[in-house]
């Protein structure tokens, strides 16, 4: 009977992330960086992911030049459908906002526990820069 109730508690205490948009289970990763080990979640079915502010904050110091940026991101109208905080639980929708680097991104992300849902490409997005955007953010064209 004890040991029921201490499984009982630990389980509750073990809560398992769902995908805001396909609603399976996320599958926790690890990243191990030079000096630091990131945890996110993953989704298998639409390779959304969803990560701590912090985590996020250290994903976008990454930037990869690239020739030519191919974005593979959903479409804009995709990207505003609301979705719940797989962290706060159902009934909590996330709040809406363009990335600063790139405004084709919209991230999800909750005000309470300051988690970030990123689409499928959307890191992506945000990390690569192709050489004509950098060049037109040198000469301040936008």
């Amino acid at each position: 009977m004890l040991l029921a109730s201490l499984i009982k508690k630990s389980l509750k205490r073990i809560k398992m992330l769902d995908c805001p948009r396909c609603e399976i289970e996320l599958v926790t990763e690890t990243k191990v960086e030079p000096n630091q080990s990131l945890e996110y979640h993953s989704c298998s079915l639409c390779e959304g992911i969803w990560v701590s502010k912090e985590v996020l904050n250290y994903l976008e110091r990454i930037q990869e030049p690239v020739a030519i940026e191919i974005l593979d991101i959903d479409k804009k109208l995709d990207q505003l459908i609301g979705l719940n905080c797989p962290s706060c639980g159902e009934d909590h929708l996330m709040k809406k906002a363009e990335h600063p680097r790139d405004e084709r991104v919209i991230m999800d992300y909750c005000e309470t526990c300051e988690g970030v849902w990123l689409d499928k490409g959307e890191l992506r997005a945000i990390q690569q820069e192709g050489i004509l955007t950098a060049l037109a953010k040198l000469l301040g064209i936008k």
